[in-house]
């Protein structure tokens, strides 16, 4: 019951040690198991946050432009006004109407900041525990597994074999995953640079 609310970071982090114990198991041969098991926690760290980080600076850059493109145009907001007018007989006042869709946005958002506070604290202890599964079955992965097949009423060469099989599959399935992002990332890229998006090659890798 205390688990399965933060079942998705527990998975995660016994995906992540599957990837990174082979690593582990190189790098303990030149220092010590708690050393390394910490700095792949912080390579696991980097590797998710800098990417995120490139593609957050990007869109806010290209948000930007966005606004710099507007103000040097310059949109006729008058010249619309005047032309609804025409059509309608309604006179309108856009820049007053946005003001007024800011304010009912802000307090809306006002009003979910608690549950929004609540969402952020949930993914905060479950990143938390993540990282601390992921330290600790890098550290002592090996003593769980000796642990487990101890534990198993399964005769130890049946626990082996099974433990071969499912290696196989879940390096398999990992391997199938990469391959297909890799896929729909190439397609995705010729989609964009043949809609003449600018940057196809970096936004080819960040859908890959």
């Amino acid at each position: 019951m205390l688990i399965q609310p933060f079942l998705q970071y527990v998975l995660g982090a016994v995906l992540l040690a599957y990837l990174l114990y082979p690593l582990q198991l190189r790098f303990e041969e030149h220092a010590s198991s708690m050393v390394t098991a910490f700095s792949l926690v912080v390579l696991a760290v980097v590797g998710f946050v800098a990417p995120l980080v490139v593609v957050l600076g990007a869109v806010a850059d290209s948000a930007e432009r966005v606004l710099q493109d507007v103000e040097t145009n310059g949109i006729p907001i008058e010249e619309i006004e005047s032309r609804i007018e025409e059509l309608t007989g309604q006179q309108i006042d856009i820049l007053g109407e946005l003001a007024g869709s800011g304010r009912e946005v802000g307090a809306v958002v006002f009003d979910m900041s608690i549950d929004a506070f609540g969402t952020v604290t949930f993914h905060l202890i479950g990143v938390a525990l993540a990282l601390f599964l992921l330290y600790y079955l890098l550290k002592d992965g090996d003593e769980l597994l000796d642990w487990l097949t101890r534990m198993v009423p399964l005769p130890t060469d049946i626990q082996r074999e099974l433990h071969t099989e499912i290696n196989g599959v879940m390096w398999g399935g990992l391997f199938g995953h990469v391959f297909v992002a890799l896929v729909q990332g190439v397609v995705a890229g010729i989609g964009l640079a043949v809609a003449g998006v600018p940057s196809a090659v970096f936004w080819t890798a960040v859908v890959s």
